[in-house]
């Protein structure tokens, strides 16, 4: 059943019907014949079984019967067909290579606030407990050059390292940002406090806000009190807006739909999305947070046409890849870092 018996079973079979037995008139030379075109025929077909697809393969009975048919029915031109589908079964050329292709580098953009996110899988690797005390210490240090939404969670993650070096700078390097954010956040309850005017609590209670926020941007409070946060954060925020400086505020009405967008209130934060967009803020950073919550809405037709108009401000490349993707700029074949998918 092998593949090298096609050959002399092809040639025997068209030789036979080129013999003198094909010209001759008795009877046992045609069944002489007959037989041997059969046997050059199941020949033939167990040559080929070994070529056919899986599937075909395994139902050998069948698959042999119409091989054989296909052999015996149609004398030297079935063999021939069977020749020419033996040849085409196998790749000309031999075995393919695959042959090595150049990737372009992703562009480097000093503007971009995921920076650190491209490094986060290395820093990430050199900080596993396999690698040298030493090691992960230098490595650990590097953290304090990545942003705090990036760094801070893998922090959280080396508080349970076996290692007490590791987990104390860990502890020491989360505690001295929260302690920082906490002594701003004091400092500004301490101007409010003292305020004489009413443009002086305005501005206290708008940092008061952005701190707050900044605790949770920064992944420094979890659980419980992330949500005790966004919720005095939102108190802040209302606060403010009693004050006539609130009414043209754009940055504070962004603050307010991002807030919103935490607390899980779209309708609210689509809202004042648009407000901040009607008192000035730059388009491009409201647009990303409008075409997320058209997104979470399954209103793709809304994405896209956020993100068209998106297209024509200055973008970071990660940004700039979505927007090509959503206005059919880029395949989604092409597409690099599919984790950034699922979310604009």
């Amino acid at each position: 059943m092998q593949a090298h018996w096609f050959y002399p079973a092809l040639v025997t079979d068209i030789g036979a019907f080129f013999s003198p037995l094909a010209m001759s008139p008795q009877p046992a030379a045609l069944w002489a014949l007959l037989g041997m075109h059969g046997l050059a025929s199941a020949l033939l077909a167990l040559s080929l079984l070994p070529v056919l697809p899986k599937h075909y393969r395994q139902q050998k009975t069948f698959a042999l019967l119409l091989l054989f048919a296909l052999a015996f029915m149609a004398p030297v031109l079935g063999p021939l067909a069977v020749a020419l589908m033996l040849r085409l079964s196998f790749p000309k050329g031999g075995r393919r290579k695959s042959e090595p292709q150049t990737i372009a580098l992703p562009e480097f953009d000093p503007r971009a606030k995921d920076i650190g996110r491209t490094a986060q899988g290395a820093i990430r690797s050199r900080l596993g407990r396999h690698v040298p005390e030493q090691l992960r210490l230098q490595s650990l240090l590097t953290l304090q050059a990545v942003p705090n939404p990036v760094a801070n969670p893998i922090l959280e993650g080396l508080l349970s390292d076996d290692t007490d070096d590791i987990r104390l700078v860990a502890f020491g390097m989360l505690d001295a940002k929260e302690k920082a954010l906490s002594q701003l956040i004091q400092r500004e309850r301490a101007r409010l406090d003292a305020a004489a005017s009413d443009r002086q609590r305005y501005e206290a209670l708008r940092n008061l806000a952005e701190l707050h926020w900044e605790m949770i941007y920064a992944c420094l409070v979890q659980g419980e009190l992330r949500q005790y946060m966004l919720e005095t954060a939102w108190s802040y925020v209302q606060q403010a807006r009693q004050y006539p400086e609130a009414a043209q505020d754009a940055p504070l009405a962004l603050l307010a739909g991002r807030i919103q967008m935490a607390l899980g209130h779209p309708a609210e934060a689509q809202a004042a999305f648009e407000r901040s967009l009607q008192l000035g803020q730059p388009p491009a950073s409201v647009l990303p947070y409008l075409a997320e919550l058209a997104y979470l809405r399954h209103d793709h037709a809304e994405v896209r046409r956020r993100m068209e108009a998106l297209s024509a401000y200055q973008l970071a490349p990660r940004v700039r890849a979505l927007v090509e993707l959503w206005t059919g700029r880029r395949s989604a074949r092409t597409f690099r870092d599919r984790r950034m998918l699922p979310h604009l």
